[in-house]
């Protein structure tokens, strides 16, 4: 059905203009403004009874008022009769408040001979373009940021092969934009030959599966230079779940690459410097234990007169000092060869059926010396239930000596060392309990005191002998029976070392049932 326009009534044309959200101008043949609606009202700050009948001048900027009568001059001449502005060159205008404002302006010529001549529909663009200024904005950022981590994204398409890189996978892969041709099969060919067949099946593996892409290669650029990246990639499906675009990152990780590399063959050599000088400590001991027990040895059987009477008391004396040096030389020796071994993971634990007390007051006998020197008095305490334990003896009582040493040597002359053997049978655990109330230890030295030739003072002038051994094989033997040992203490009250092993049941024993 054909409507009649002439049954619209002029009313229904300004309803028409004013409901417009954009504004609407219009000009006679003499260029001045015939309509001017609501919107434009709005738009400019104008009020209709100020503007109609005024030259379109007013709402243009100065700059433009000399050259616009000559723009619209050439519009007459052009066939086209529509065209949109901001197409052209960008468009401002101006408000009653002096205010310059960015236009997109659609203008429209009629036909020559009416009263409407020229109109136009004008819409403000300040959100526009400040929406596209926050774009580029943010483009530029990503580009900074792509450029900063040598981090680049693409999109693959995968029925076409079509893709788009970055401009920094375009710096990675030294290709230069416009110029070289972006394609997956180039991308193939970017690959390192050695490298390149990898990809190509790993990219198809995850297209089939429609797995997520991940992994490492080298490429080499058209310069020559070889470089490591790594590439992530998502697959994206249609309705019918045909893989149809992966899209994905690609990063150069060629320093970071090299630098863990390096830091590998510094830590390898490393790790063989320190076998090295394991195997020569282990060696060294062996070597120098041999002429130091024929010293204890002979230096006893003289102090003991074997060969007869020593002549004169002060040779003796002497003798003695010869023989006590020789045990402390030893002592120190075989703790060196105990870390040799904790170090060339040499230590096994081998557990026996061992009498708690005789392991204890055995661990005393053997810093009787120490002990007497300081004058040292021991409590001792032992859980009735643990008058047999199965631990490896050897073990323990090397764990027991270093744990009283240290007590005596940081104990005050006449000071007591308490030693207790508990059962922790809900944890199946036994738990041996040295301490002392000598100087003790602050924080920060007791976070050192288990690491190897480490103790509280190592200066040459220290006050307290030692090579700082003592806690760190407690530690290694500890743990190659499978516990764990920890330390408390406090500056001026003294240390308690708490070592916790897992108790091994002996068949057919009641005691744990």
């Amino acid at each position: 059905m054909k409507y009649d326009a002439s049954n619209i009534s002029r009313k229904n044309f300004e309803e028409i203009l004013n409901l417009s959200s954009d504004a609407i101008i219009a000009l006679d043949e003499f260029r001045k403004i015939i309509i001017f609606n609501t919107a434009a009202e709005e738009l400019f700050g104008y009020d209709e009874a100020e503007i109609l009948g005024q030259s379109l001048d007013i709402l243009l900027p100065e700059n433009v008022r000399p050259y616009h009568d000559k723009y619209l001059d050439t519009f007459d001449k052009h066939s086209v009769r529509s065209r949109s502005m901001v197409k052209r060159s960008t468009v401002q205008g101006r408000t009653k408040s002096n205010t310059l404002i960015p236009l997109d302006i659609s203008i429209q010529k009629h036909t020559k001979g009416g009263i409407l001549r020229y109109s136009a529909v004008i819409r403000e663009m300040s959100s526009h373009f400040a929406a596209i200024d926050v774009l580029e904005k943010s483009k530029e950022r990503l580009s900074r940021a792509q450029r900063i981590a040598h981090l680049g994204h693409w999109e693959w398409n995968i029925l076409t092969g079509g893709l788009i890189w970055s401009d920094e996978i375009y710096r990675i892969f030294g290709q230069t934009k416009g110029v070289d041709e972006v394609s997956y099969e180039n991308f193939l060919n970017v690959i390192h030959p050695e490298d390149r067949s990898n990809v190509a099946n790993y990219v198809a593996w995850c297209v089939e599966h429609k797995m997520p892409y991940v992994i490492m290669h080298r490429i080499i650029c058209p310069n020559g230079e070889e470089k490591i990246v790594r590439e992530k990639g998502e697959i994206f499906c249609n309705e019918e779940g045909t893989a149809v675009r992966m899209d994905g990152t690609v990063q150069d990780i060629t320093e970071s690459w090299e630098r863990e590399k390096k830091l590998r063959e510094v830590s390898e050599q490393a790790k063989a410097a320190n076998k090295a000088k394991s195997q020569f400590l282990a060696t060294m001991s062996h070597e120098l234990r041999t002429p130091l027990n024929a010293i204890i040895g002979l230096s006893t059987m003289i102090e003991e007169e074997i060969f007869g009477p020593i002549l004169p008391d002060k040779y003796k004396e002497y003798v003695t000092d010869i023989k006590k040096s020789g045990y402390h030389l030893l002592s120190h020796i075989n703790n060196i060869l105990d870390v040799s071994n904790v170090e060339m993971k040499k230590i096994e634990a081998v557990r026996v059926e061992v009498a708690s007390k005789n392991l204890i007051e055995t661990s005393i006998q053997m810093v009787k010396t120490q002990s007497f020197s300081k004058n040292i008095h021991y409590n001792i305490s032992i859980d009735d239930q643990l008058q047999d334990i199965y631990v490896d003896p050897t073990h323990c009582k090397k764990i027991l000596i270093n744990l009283l040493s240290n007590a005596i040597k940081f104990s005050h002359h006449g000071g007591e060392i308490r030693i207790k053997l508990n059962s922790d049978i809900h944890n199946k655990n036994l738990v041996f309990l040295v301490q002392d109330f000598g100087v003790g230890f602050s924080d920060k030295d007791v976070d050192t005191l288990f690491m190897p030739f480490t103790q509280m003072d190592m200066d040459f002038s220290r006050k307290y002998e030692g090579a700082g051994l003592g806690l760190s094989i407690v530690k290694a033997l500890t743990e190659a029976q499978g516990g764990h040992v920890t330390l408390e203490s406090t500056v001026g009250e003294g240390t308690l070392v708490k070592v916790t092993l897992p108790i091994n049941i002996l068949e057919n024993d009641s005691r744990w049932i």
